[in-house]
């Protein structure tokens, strides 16, 4: 099917600018139809979206910003599974009809989405043929990409897996400066604070980021290229932007 959609200016009825690359890819006809169900919302940072085996009550349309998706371990240790930022949405399991989270998706990054209430939005993938089939490509897609990070939370350091996750956050927004908390990259990378610290003093020392309280700021992308582990580029082969 062509792409040709995704290079289209879009607005909701309110007119607030479309970023969102599956709104974005379907026909003008699909889109009317859809448009009504879409609730622009701001994101808040550590805005929860939803919580693991909790019902959940929308999809979410990322605009901007990056959203998390998160496990909780038996020891109550949390780690990052997958990042969505404007290239995908959350609660795609409500497409087959599932209602409770299979994780927690929790604002990493403060932006925006489009909401779309969770039995609208199963109408919607069932009378919507492309609608249905990006959606359903993007799920697929990103299911390869939490199999990735999975790999890698496993196999790879703090200051590899540090690396990729900057460069994934860094290809959906638009800004060098990544705003975040010890707690939560420790979250991110399933490790404790005092590795985070040594991972970021690491990509500093190497001239790939400069490590503020609360904030990175990525100055040398090739060099934090060369740092990450290889799953940064194994994940960008599925990548949904591009796919879609």
């Amino acid at each position: 099917m062509n792409n040709n959609h995704s290079l289209e200016p879009r607005h909701d009825g309110a007119g607030n600018p479309i970023s969102n690359h599956v709104l974005c890819s379907i026909s003008q006809e699909e889109f009317r139809k859809l448009c009504p169900a879409l609730e622009f919302v701001k994101l808040n940072q550590h805005r929860s979206l939803y919580r693991r085996a909790r019902i959940m009550q929308a999809a979410y349309f990322i605009n901007s910003g990056v959203a998390s998706l998160i496990l909780v371990g038996e020891d109550g240790r949390s780690v990052e599974v997958g990042v969505v930022g404007c290239e995908g949405l959350t609660g795609t399991a409500l497409m087959a009809g599932l209602r409770r989270a299979p994780c927690s998706a929790v604002m990493q990054i403060e932006g925006s989405a489009f909401r779309m209430d969770g039995d609208a939005f199963e109408k919607a993938t069932r009378s919507l043929t492309e609608f249905r089939d990006r959606v359903l490509r993007y799920s697929v897609i990103h299911t390869m990409q939490v199999a990735q990070t999975a790999a890698c939370n496993r196999l790879h350091d703090a200051r590899q897996r540090l690396a990729r996750w900057l460069l994934m956050a860094h290809d959906r927004i638009s800004s060098n400066v990544v705003k975040l908390t010890h707690e939560f990259l420790a979250i991110m990378l399933g490790t404790d604070r005092p590795s985070v610290s040594l991972a970021a003093k690491y990509l500093q020392q190497l001239g790939a980021i400069e490590y503020r309280r609360r904030a990175l700021t990525i100055v040398n992308r090739k060099m934090l290229e060369g740092a990450s582990c290889r799953c940064y580029f194994a994940v960008q082969r599925y990548n949904p932007a591009v796919g879609l």
